[in-house]
Order: structure tokens, then C-alpha cells, then sequence
């Protein structure tokens, strides 16, 4: 389900909309925005930042270096620039780049919250948290930097700050989706079911016809073990997907992930296959849909000998890819071959060290192997990236 994504950062808009409030989350595609020609570095900026906003990195750089040229004493377009690398995981010269915005103005909010997206993006929340505290001291109610900082405080532990966070987000802007969608996940985590079925209501009501508001409903009504009601739920997401599909039945193909997602989270793995059939009888080889199907295959623990096929097909398609190799890391979890779960895992992490699920894999592969240290370091690990892991591989039957 939606855990796939947040967990596991796997292709697809739908899933990647879903996954909105993820540290890992992949941004969503670019969306071509018209906006007339700037005529000044304030113009370029600003224009640059709605490219950013739109994951436009490449259109954006270019305006945020036109800035810079015309204007090379103002802090701000270098800053944004250092933005723009840390969404392309180019980490060392983002800081470069910050450098060079502190020395034309120490006061620029963004220098160091670019810092602290830097430093949360590299496991260090603590300083990342120092960093976020000291941008919103220069730019208080910031929502963005309030999100990056509780998804700090959250790494380190401290869900109360968390909450907080959250909390001071949805004061000023009450419909923001992403925080009310990171707060119900974390009342869901705490016992706290009323607080988080609201939290999920509230996003249901802005659009009450969306199903991937529908689905992430459906998903907290399961964490809080309200197993009728999140079967309901799921249903009625179905059902807001087939009316969306009949409205526009040219972009019907667009809904069959988040569809995939719904038939496997309500246990519906049968349907899950069966939709995935269909697409891979037109596209055969596409290593995404052998992947999902392999991963739908997996945490259902059905069919593992053809979940494992389908992760070699699609690993001989997308080598080194880390999602593929975490779905074939989790299938020989379940099929018993810990030796080979940890060499995927360790595979996987070499190309995405900050990988919460193959972090977890690996390490109950190496409990079961008898390796309680090393074991217990990455569930810890794993934990600090996505504080409620336990509760998502409970639900696919598998715990330490």
C-alpha cells in the first residue's frame, strides 16, 4: 500500500502523490508552467521558484543562475540554486553554494535551511533540527521548513516536537494536506485513533470524491485497527477510481498503480495480479510492473517462486535498481534464504543508503541468522527513517 511507497520510494505519480509527506518520497513529475519572460533578477527568482515548486530543476537552475548573473550581490538565487542540488542529491556543492549565499547575506532563511535539508537527508537530524530552528528564527511559520523539521524530530525520536511541528502548520493553514497526512500517521502510530481518523477525514473533505484521499483514509482506518471500516473505506476508493476512469476514460491507464495499491492493502492480491497481467501482456519486459508484481507477491506470501521470476526478470532489465533488489531481498526473507536477503539488501544500500525497508530486511535476515548486533543496528537505523516501519511489516505478517 501507500507504505510501499513511503518506504521503499517506488516509480509512479499516484504513488509518489501518496507519499507526499516522505523524507525519501521522489517529487512528482515536472508540469510545464507558463510564465512571461522576467524582466529583472527578482523576476528570474521568483519564476525559478515556481519551476522548483513544480520539480522543473532543470528550468529552474537556468533561472536562478540568470538571477545570480544579473544580480551576483544577492544571496537568494545562490541559495536557490543550492535548493535545486539537494533535490538532485548533489550534497557537497549544495553546501558550496550555501557558503557563497552566507558570505552576501548571514540572514538568509534559506541558507540554513538548505543546510538542515542537507543534514536530514544524510541521517544527521540533530543538526538538522538546529538548522530548521534557525531558519524559522529568520523566517518564522515557514510550512515547509516546519515539515522538514518534524520530519527531523522524527528521525531523532522526539514525536512530541514532531506533533508540534504539525501542529503549528495546520494552526495558519488548516487544509494542508501534507501535514494533516504526516499528523494522522503519527497519532495513528501512538493509539491515537480519534485524533488520526479526523486528521484523515479532514483531507477526505477538501475533495470528498479523491480517491487518493479515500485511500489514505482507508490506510489509517487499518492502522487503527478498524478493520470494517478501512474495508469499506478501500472500497469506496475503488469506486471513486472507476468513477474517475469512466469521466476520462483516455487517462483510465493513469489510475491502474494507485488501483494496484487498493486491490493489494485490502487483501485483494488475486485482483492486484490480475491488474498487472494486463499491463505487463503490452509491456512485457517493464522491470516496474514485474516489480510490483513481485512485491505484490511477496508481502501477500502467495507464489513466492514466481515473485522471485518476476525480480530476476526485472532485475535484468533495471540492474542495481534498490527497489528491485529490496522486493528480491524480502522474497528470499520469506522463502528462508537469509544469506541471500543480505547480500540484496547490502546491494541495495550501496546505491540508497537511506532505504528504511532494506535497512529493516536485512536486519531481521540477520537476527534470524543469529547476528543480534548487527541486527538490532539497522532495525534501529531503519526506526530513525521511518519511526513506524514495525506496524507496515506487521501488516505483511512479518516481524523481528
Amino acid at each position: 500500500g501507500n507504505d510501499k511507497v513511503y518506504l521503499r520510494a517506488a516509480p509512479g505519480a499516484i504513488g509518489r502523490a501518496l507519499a507526499a509527506t516522505a523524507a525519501a518520497a521522489p517529487a512528482p513529475p515536472p508540469v510545464v508552467t507558463a510564465v512571461r519572460e522576467p524582466a529583472g533578477a527578482d523576476g528570474f527568482n521568483q519564476r525559478g521558484y515556481v519551476r522548483l515548486q513544480t520539480n522543473d530543476l532543470d528550468g529552474a537552475a537556468a533561472d536562478f543562475d540568470r538571477a545570480a548573473a544579473l544580480n551576483p550581490h544577492w544571496s537568494r538565487p545562490i541559495a536557490n540554486t543550492a535548493i535545486v542540488l539537494i533535490h538532485r542529491g548533489r550534497y557537497d556543492e549544495a553546501e558550496a553554494a550555501l557558503a557563497r549565499a552566507a558570505a552576501l547575506d548571514a540572514n538568509d532563511f534559506v541558507v540554513p535551511q538548505g543546510r538542515g535539508m542537507i543534514q536530514l537527508a544524510r541521517q544527521r537530524p540533530i543538526p538538522a533540527i538546529v538548522a530548521f530552528s534557525r531558519s524559522l528564527e529568520l523566517d518564522p511559520g515557514n510550512s515547509f521548513t516546519l515539515m522538514q523539521r518534524a520530519i527531523a524530530y522524527q528521525q531523532a525520536g522526539d514525536l512530541d516536537d514532531a506533533l508540534a511541528d504539525l501542529d503549528s502548520i495546520l494552526s495558519s493553514q488548516p487544509n494542508h494536506k501534507g501535514a494533516l497526512a504526516a499528523r494522522a500517521r503519527l497519532h495513528a502510530w501512538r493509539g491515537e485513533a480519534d485524533p488520526a481518523l479526523a486528521d484523515a477525514d479532514a483531507i477526505v473533505a477538501q475533495d470528498p470524491h479523491d480517491p487518493a484521499a479515500l485511500y489514505q483514509r482507508a490506510e489509517i482506518l487499518r492502522r487503527i485497527g478498524r478493520t470494517e471500516r478501512a474495508n469499506a473505506a478501500y472500497a469506496e476508493a475503488l469506486a471513486a477510481l472507476d468513477a474517475r476512469a469512466a469521466g476520462a476514460p483516455a487517462r483510465a491507464a493513469e489510475y491502474d498503480e494507485l488501483r494496484s495499491l487498493i486491490y493489494s492493502a485490502s487483501g485483494q492480491t488475486a485482483r492486484a495480479i490480475a491488474l498487472i497481467d494486463a499491463q505487463l501482456a503490452h509491456r512485457a519486459d517493464d522491470p516496474t510492473l514485474l516489480n510490483e508484481r513481485c512485491w505484490a507477491r511477496a508481502t501477500a506470501n502467495q507464489e513466492l517462486n514466481l515473485a522471485l521470476a518476476d525480480c530476476e526478470h526485472a532485475l535484468a532489465r533495471s540492474r542495481d535498481d534498490p527497489a528491485i533488489l529490496d522486493s528480491r531481498a524480502f522474497v528470499k526473507l520469506r522463502m528462508g534464504q537469509y544469506d541471500g536477503a543480505i547480500a540484496d539488501e547490502d546491494a541495495a544500500l550501496a546505491h540508497s543508503p537511506n532505504l528504511p525497508a532494506a535497512l529493516y530486511t536485512r536486519g531481521i535476515a540477520r537476527l534470524r541468522k543469529g547476528d543480534r548486533e548487527a541486527g538490532e543496528r539497522d532495525l534501529a537505523a531503519a526506526r530513525r527513517l521511518a519511526y513506524d516501519i514495525d506496524a507496515t511489516y506487521r501488516g505483511y505478517g512479518v516481524t523481528p
